[in-house]
């Protein structure tokens, strides 16, 4: 699939698992394209969609995912919380 496609599974996706499948494999492409659509897939109303979307910025390493990284620390999630800790460890290097 192109980043194209995934970025519209990941913002239209029919349900919770095709648009964090879409999350991950923007993450594993490494696109700096995606990086604006995962951050707003971090407010999803789905844990799993915000789970790949952390998880896919950090793999992206793109300090313009920091802020929003930071935010998804305060996530009712727990998991959410532990993926933004994660994703903003790769990003800063640490």
């Amino acid at each position: 699939k192109t980043v194209d496609q995934l970025i519209r599974e990941l913002r239209q996706g029919e349900n919770e698992i095709i648009r964090s499948v879409a999350a991950a494999e923007l993450g594993h492409m490494k696109s700096q394209e995606a990086i604006g659509p995962l951050i707003l897939a971090l407010k999803d109303r789905h844990a799993y969609v915000k789970h790949g979307a952390a998880w896919a910025l950090g793999e992206i390493k793109s300090d313009k995912a920091v802020e929003a990284l930071r935010q998804a620390l305060n996530d009712d999630d727990n998991i959410t919380r532990m993926k933004a800790v994660e994703a903003l460890g790769k990003i800063m290097g640490t």
